[in-house]
């Protein structure tokens, strides 16, 4: 397939013509934002039932759907709130087009990392024919444990610079080292490598 083809599910089609610096790149408007969205074991039952392609209806009592805007504020709500009471909460990611985004303000709700977007309820059908790609699970809170994740390795599988830089934060804050994961050595981070190499 010709690189002008290609899309790509986060970021959207690839100019057609010659190829594009890397300043022009980043100067670009993103066509797509990436959102996250706590979430408990129901919800993502029925997300999984769409194919990992929509967010369920809202019921009656929540008039608003709340996607936040970072991985960090995402896994707060999933473990503080979905994953109480011996639940499990899980952190979804999904990317969303930017021009339907425009439509709806950043609402801050606490310090600088709680943003999220006020979808009402009966405008859930079109943020969902707005979502590009699949629906994402990124980490995982089982109830009264700690937070389990895709191990280093595997994230530095994905061609994608930014799942590379998430993989090394994540295993050095945990005493790691990512050449160790990257390298199939033992890491303290308490990975698995060699389970993770495909």
């Amino acid at each position: 397939m010709p690189l002008r083809d290609y899309v790509h599910p986060w970021w959207g089609r690839h100019p057609a013509g010659p190829a594009l610096s890397r300043e022009a790149i980043h100067a670009r408007p993103a066509r797509n934002r990436p959102l996250y969205r706590p979430v408990g074991e129901k919800e993502l039952a029925l997300i999984r039932a769409s194919g990992d392609h929509a967010f369920p209806p809202r019921l009656p009592e929540q008039p608003i759907f709340y996607p936040v805007l970072n991985e960090t504020y995402a896994a707060q709500i999933a473990r503080d709130w979905n994953a109480r009471d011996g639940r499990r909460g899980y952190v979804t990611r999904f990317a969303v087009r930017a021009d339907f985004l425009r439509g709806y303000e950043v609402q801050t709700v606490g310090s600088a990392i709680h943003q999220e977007y006020w979808i009402p309820a009966e405008e859930l059908h079109k943020l969902n024919r707005n979502i590009v790609g699949p629906i994402e699970v990124i980490a995982e809170f089982p109830g009264g444990h700690a937070p389990t994740r895709p191990a280093p390795c595997e994230r530095l599988l994905v061609k994608d610079a930014q799942a590379s830089e998430e993989a090394r934060r994540w295993c050095e804050g945990r005493g790691g080292s990512i050449g160790d994961c990257a390298h199939d050595r033992a890491c303290r981070c308490g990975a698995t490598p060699s389970t993770a190499r495909r």
